[in-house]
């Protein structure tokens, strides 16, 4: 079963390093420096967080994580 995993009026640039950074497998998810550079990146080329996200679809442990971390 999948759910959607989305938040409403996230830039896309945002939203995909956010997906990338809740990988399950820690050695996937992206280092700190990368996230950084990334994000240095973003504020220099602002026009890139204009593209607002569309809704994804992710396996069920994302929800479940994130219902876990949320409370």
């Amino acid at each position: 079963m999948k759910s959607a995993v989305f938040i409403q009026d996230c830039p896309e640039s945002i939203y995909e390093l956010m997906l990338e950074c809740w990988q399950l497998d820690r050695a996937a998810r992206p280092r700190f420096a990368a996230v950084v550079n990334t994000l240095d990146k973003l504020i220099r080329a602002p026009e890139l967080l204009k593209s607002l996200a569309k809704p994804r679809y992710v396996t069920a442990w994302y929800c479940i994580l994130c219902c876990i971390i949320i409370t």
